[in-house]
């Protein structure tokens, strides 16, 4: 993932990973986005901006959904609640993206907060059977 930020040309203000509920972090013990997002801002020197964006709703896992089923899953489950965002370029980092759908709803809610533009990386990609 570095690597491909290494190649882009993107001027980065800050890192943001996907955030997901709090039952389901507290099951896991851990948020894998924020696991690949923090090393990103490390070794890039931008500001990690662990709390930019909230899940505000819990929704249905979308694994086994289809691409509409996935987008309408996702509408209203983030906030953006970092001022910090303001006229920024953030990245925002994922584990895997299939749809699109959950990485269009983060840089939808960042870009209504004032966010200046949004890239978004993820480790994987993944298919819809």
């Amino acid at each position: 993932m570095i690597e491909l930020l290494n190649e882009s040309n993107w001027k980065l203000d800050a890192v943001a990973p996907v955030p997901i509920g709090e039952k389901r972090e507290q099951e896991r013990g851990y948020n894998q986005a924020a696991l690949l997002a923090f090393p990103i801002s490390l070794h890039k020197d931008i500001p990690y901006r662990k709390n930019a964006l909230k899940k505000v709703r819990e929704n249905r896992s979308q694994v086994g959904l289809s691409f509409d089923q996935r987008y309408k899953n996702v509408i209203d489950v983030f906030e953006c609640v970092d001022e910090f965002i303001k006229d920024k370029s953030v990245l925002v980092v994922d584990d895997v993206v299939t749809s699109g759908a959950t990485m269009n709803e983060c840089a939808k809610v960042l870009l209504e907060k004032g966010a200046r533009e949004v890239h978004g990386i993820t480790l994987a990609r993944a298919g819809i059977q």
